[in-house]
């Protein structure tokens, strides 16, 4: 060990710092930490007039205790320190970091950490460089900056070397195409950087809407959605409550969206109760489990009830029903737990007589999707998907047994990776979406 004292002109005046080491210690380490010390940018450390190598030890060098070592600045007089004029707590974009800070790992990882919107923006735009802003080791952030460097150095050079070719060959369609979906790449991610500065929260995941209520004296929650035709129940959750005797099976079919799902029937007349109001509803029972209630549009119109986004509660004239937090939604694999899987059931291939003669009795149930996928029939789209989830789950980044219970409520597989990345793999979320698109 060591003990060397260091001293550095910084625009506030020379500092002088002393530090215990080992002698083992290399000259670039000795930097890091200096500059993190004393908040500068080193051009080189002197040690008796001669210039350390970044390279050696202070062993090789031969540092002893009670050394003075001279750190001199990138530049002399002008320290790049942050300007008064754009002080790091006024800066509202990473677009506006002055470019001597945003080459610099230390006056960067400074700059950030003292403005909490800078450091929400770099969470979003580039995880790995906000961790290592975040650490405490200076060798971190500074390997990240060279990385950096480096890719942008072979981005810079592939560049050049796209534009030599088509100086070479201004008339090649094949480079033509290449420069356009560079620019067209450019502008999507200049879109991008321009969303996470002026609606950083769309990039977030949306907590869906949520209400308690009470069917039949049994407590459930409803999920609410404006986009669906109809209002539904599972079969499971029917039987569950005890309304399964009511179900009119005249009313069969299969309701066509995103996938397809079999409807055992309709019960016409029940009570729900929502507060301190008791409304009359009518439910359309799924064969499949997951999404086991869903108050639909109908429903909605039927009693007049708003959807109050402002306040986040659930309006029924001048009753309000505040709507569930994050934390109080039901998980859906607790629920399929609770309420074993009919996937067997619903995996039929074609429905009853009297489902195709009922199922012109309702033709609100999903005219646009069939017209949206008229190549799809209930056998093909529902009978294939544990086929395709079987073969196919190496080509997903997500667990097959999240797919399988996507594709278990009827859904085919490409919907359900679809929706799994829209919500990045959370199972519930995606099965909403898929219901919300299905009616």
């Amino acid at each position: 060990m060591v003990q060397i004292t260091f001293t550095a002109m910084t625009r506030n005046g020379e500092k002088t710092s002393q530090f215990t080491m080992e002698s083992t210690t290399s000259v670039e380490h000795v930097k890091v930490l200096i500059e993190a010390q004393f908040g500068i940018s080193l051009r080189s450390l002197t040690l008796n007039n001669t210039q350390m190598a970044n390279e050696l030890t202070l062993e090789a060098i031969g540092v002893k205790t009670g050394d003075l070592i001279i750190a001199e600045p990138q530049m002399m007089g002008n320290v790049p320190m942050v300007p008064p004029s754009v002080a790091p707590g006024e800066l509202s974009s990473l677009d506006q970091v002055p470019p001597h800070i945003a080459n610099d790992p230390i006056l960067f990882q400074r700059c950030i950490r003292e403005n909490p919107k800078l450091l929400q923006q770099l969470l979003h735009q580039n995880p790995t460089l906000a961790e290592a802003v975040l650490s405490d080791d200076p060798l971190f952030i500074r390997s990240i900056f060279q990385n950096f460097a480096q890719q942008d150095a072979q981005r810079r050079a592939a560049q050049q070397e796209r534009l030599a070719r088509l100086h070479a060959d201004p008339m090649n369609l094949e480079l033509q195409r290449e420069i356009e979906e560079a620019i067209r790449l450019e502008n999507v991610e200049q879109n991008m950087k321009t969303a996470v500065e002026h609606m950083p929260e769309s990039f977030g995941r949306v907590v869906m809407l949520y209400v308690p209520c009470e069917v039949n004296g049994r407590t459930l929650t409803a999920f609410v959605d404006s986009g669906a035709q109809s209002t539904i129940m599972s079969r499971a959750c029917a039987e569950r409550i005890g309304i399964m005797r009511l179900v009119d099976t005249r009313w069969s079919g299969m309701a066509k969206g995103v996938g397809t799902a079999k409807i055992i029937g309709r019960v016409h007349l029940a009570q729900i109760k929502i507060k301190n109001r008791v409304l009359n509803c009518s439910f359309t029972i799924l064969e499949q489990d997951g999404m086991e209630f869903l108050f639909g549009l109908d429903m909605l119109r039927r009693h007049q009830i708003c959807i109050d986004l402002k306040a986040n509660c659930f309006r029924i004239g001048d009753d309000e029903v505040p709507f569930l937090s994050e934390k109080d939604i039901p998980r859906m694999d607790e629920d399929e737990e609770k309420f074993p899987s009919s996937s067997s059931s619903s995996s039929s291939s074609a429905p009853s007589p009297s489902s195709s003669s009922a199922r012109s009795s309702l033709p609100q149930l999903a005219p646009s999707s069939s017209s949206a996928h008229p190549n799809s029939s209930p056998s093909s789209s529902v009978g294939a998907a544990p086929s395709s989830q079987s073969t196919q789950s190496a080509d997903s980044p997500f667990p097959a047994e999240s797919i399988k219970k996507l594709t278990d409520l009827g859904f085919d597989r490409q919907s359900a990776i679809s929706a799994l990345h829209s919500f990045q793999g959370n199972v519930e979320m995606a099965a909403a979406l898929l219901f919300q698109s299905r009616f």
